[in-house]
């Protein structure tokens, strides 16, 4: 005899976690970055195309941040790419380009 317990949103919460954890490792996080990038370097203005450089980078056992680098004349495009992006980004990696890109924003 076997039996099943379901808890209601027990199985959403598993893919929750599971695309938590899908988001955060280096991999993940660098394919993004060169999405951006490829991106932004397309809808920027040729002279400002090679200045925009983004990768991933391992800062702590699970932490991880974004190396960025362009020219004031790419910002708008890298801002434009990142914003594109976000809606099908996992949450994790979605939140680490929002924190990125408010840091771009206050300069």
């Amino acid at each position: 005899m076997s039996f099943r317990i379901e808890i209601k949103g027990l199985e959403e919460l598993k893919r929750t976690l599971e695309e938590l954890q899908k988001g955060l490792t280096l991999p993940t996080l660098n394919r993004w970055c060169k999405k951006i990038e490829s991106e932004a370097k397309i809808s920027c203005p040729q002279e400002y195309r090679e200045t925009i450089q983004l990768k991933a980078v391992r800062v702590g056992a699970d932490k991880f941040d974004i190396e960025f680098k362009a020219s004031k004349g790419a910002l708008s495009s890298v801002k434009q790419a990142i914003r594109a992006n976000s809606r099908i980004m996992p949450l994790t990696t979605k939140a680490l380009f929002e924190v990125m890109l408010k840091k771009i924003e206050e300069q």
